[in-house]
């Protein structure tokens, strides 16, 4: 099979297994009912409280697969601090209300309250699974960071397109992808892209070509000793040592290239970064 070819066939994969209208219109008749039960049922149970419902991951990404999930996130505002705190058992409490409601417009199943450092709501909304979160922007951040991106290096979506590619065979090849599973998370592998773009984005003109570097710079990949970033591998021993957003900085300072374009995606993503620390609010890191 010529390259050619290789691309055609990658290109209507992709057409496949990625977005397309009814898939889109269905998360998005989700996300509507996720916001509208979130603000009904925090409005009734916390009077004068202010509530922000927002979507993020790969649903606004436009890289999800056919079984992929609606990432659903809200902020709240308001004098009660205990507000904040019991926010996301409230919604917990409504969605378990609606799951002994057989005859409810959108059937809920499946909800269960993870408590773990960032506490997660899932439940699966007409056959969709949803994740809730309350009160944190990491999520938030990471898509618009990674959108950013995809606008920076252009070429009709290549790293969006990439992604899907990559997150395909990883989830239904080469079985390494789900993080509810102890697998790699989502973030973890559009990284490991970024990495790749970051590294070879001059070679690089099609998903196709972004998938075999990415098959063989991480076969070979040292992950006893090293970690990926952004930018590129840096010792594991330098990730306590620097900590926070030095570590990118470190990774992309051991990498020398006269390409247009790495320097373009390199000058974007430390701009990025800044933008980002300048508005971090009591001490949280915003940069992914």
């Amino acid at each position: 099979v010529g390259v050619s070819a290789g691309d055609a066939v990658c290109d209507t994969l992709i057409g496949l297994i990625g977005p397309n209208s009814e898939t889109a219109k269905q998360r998005e008749t989700i996300f509507n009912f996720v916001r509208k039960l979130i603000t009904e049922k925090l409005h009734k149970k916390f009077p004068g409280i202010s509530v922000k419902v927002f979507r993020f991951g790969s649903v606004p990404l436009v890289t999800y697969l056919p079984d992929g999930d609606v990432d659903v996130g809200f902020i709240t505002s308001g004098e009660n601090g205990d507000t904040h705190d019991n926010a996301l058992d409230a919604v917990c409490d409504r969605l378990r209300q609606l799951e002994q409601k057989h005859n409810s417009e959108f059937q809920v199943r499946n909800t269960v309250l993870i408590n773990a450092e960032l506490r997660i709501l899932k439940c699966v909304v007409q056959g969709v699974p949803v994740d809730i979160s309350a009160n944190h922007v990491g999520g938030a951040c990471s898509f618009a960071f990674l959108d950013y991106i995809d606008r920076v290096i252009g070429c009709k979506h290549l790293f969006k397109r990439t992604i899907l590619l990559v997150k395909c065979w990883c989830a239904y090849e080469s079985h390494t992808l789900g993080s509810g599973s102890g697998l790699m998370a989502t973030y973890a592998v559009e990284c490991m892209i970024l990495c790749v773009f970051f590294l070879f984005g001059h070679e690089l003109r099609s998903p196709l070509d972004a998938f075999r570097r990415f098959l063989r710079f991480f076969a070979d990949f040292e992950w006893d000793s090293k970690a990926v970033t952004c930018c590129g591998p840096i010792p594991q021993i330098e990730l306590e040592e620097l900590g926070g957003d030095l570590v990118e900085r470190r990774a992309a300072a051991a990498f020398e290239s006269d390409s247009p374009e790495h320097g373009r995606l390199r000058e974007a993503i430390f701009n990025f970064q800044e933008e980002f620390a300048s508005q971090a609010a009591q001490g949280q890191r915003l940069f992914p």
